[in-house]
């Protein structure tokens, strides 16, 4: 679905909306919800989950322009209200290309035939059936 391009005053009025509907749930109880429609709900969720991405999106673009603008020596930025940390992180993945090839190359040392070799590799894979709740704009 494409989305359709909002000028700024609809963007202000959507933030608004978003905002008015997420106030409800910061008091000392949970909201009264038992009429609320599934209508009523699911608008409220796009209504977080557009505005969380765009958040999101504004918040990686900051992070961009911090970097630009400190040392590299710089570990940590203070606002009023807020604390930056740099603290350095490391990812591991599994590269499904290197896997195979290593799958393939075991295989072949075992005496493996090239089907039995797609097998094993097919075999890495699982499909995983899941439920998604996906939020468009209508």
């Amino acid at each position: 679905m494409s989305k359709k391009l909002k000028t700024q005053v609809q963007k202000h009025n959507l933030y608004q909306d978003a905002c008015d509907e997420l106030l409800q749930f910061f008091g000392e109880e949970m909201p009264k919800m038992g009429n609320w429609t599934p209508e009523k709900m699911v608008d409220m969720v796009g209504l977080w989950k557009e505005l969380s991405t765009d958040l999101e999106k504004y918040s990686k673009t900051l992070n961009g322009l911090i970097d630009a603008r400190i040392s590299e020596e710089t570990t940590s930025v203070s606002g009023s209200m807020y604390i930056m940390k740099l603290t350095p992180v490391t990812q591991n993945r599994v590269n499904a290309e290197q896997a195979q090839m290593k799958v393939r190359e075991l295989c072949k040392r075992l005496g493996y035939d090239e089907q039995q070799i797609q097998r094993e590799i097919a075999g890495i894979y699982a499909e995983i059936n899941m439920v998604q709740h996906r939020y468009d704009e209508i």
